[in-house]
This record gives C-alpha cells, structure tokens and sequence, in this order.
C-alpha cells in the first residue's frame, strides 16, 4: 500500500513523485476502503454484528464495491427497513453516506 503525502507517494521501497495515475489509484482505493468500512458499519447497526445475517447482507456488497460502484448497495439499503435496525440512529450515519456517495461521485 502506498500513502499520498504533499504529492507524493510513500512507497515500501522509497519516496517517489506521485504520477496522475498513482494519485488516482491512491484515492480510488483511499475510498473504496472508506466505504467498506462505512458497509460493514451499516450492516452491524442493522442486522447486529457478527450475526449471520450481518454477514449475508453485506458479504456480495463487499465484493461488487469495485466493479459495481454504490448503486447495488442504495439498492440493498433501500430493501432494509430503518425501523428493524438493531440501531436505527447508527445505521442512518452509515446510510447517508453512500447516498452521498451517489450525489457527489469522487
């Protein structure tokens, strides 16, 4: 993993100059990462952590992140009842920002 720092890419082998790509690649992970924790986040205060059902909501979200963007996961949002969640005040955090996400894509 590289860390952006003042325009440069902290590599394990060295300081570089970051390139376009590289501050693209940085940031893309640096949000994708975000938003898993943001996933996993949601799923406990809905579904309770650790139970299986925390596990099967957000385990195939997961895994298209990349390739499907948030729109699946607005789409499973959508499906989950606020009123069900385990904590209904946490869950909204974490649901905001994928909606977010959706209005002001990076």
């Amino acid at each position: 993993n590289s860390i952006l720092r003042g325009g440069l890419v902290l590599a394990e082998a060295g300081i570089a100059p970051a390139r376009d790509g590289q501050l693209i690649l940085a940031h893309r992970n640096s949000s994708i990462y975000h938003a898993r924790e943001h996933l996993w986040a949601f799923s406990a205060a809905q579904f309770g952590p650790g139970t299986a059902a925390y596990t099967a909501w957000a385990t195939p979200l997961n895994a298209t992140l990349e390739t499907q963007g948030v729109a699946p996961i607005l789409e499973a949002l959508a499906a989950c009842p606020e009123d069900a969640a385990r904590d209904p005040a946490e869950a909204r955090i974490h649901a905001r920002y994928f909606h977010h996400q959706r209005s002001n894509p990076r």
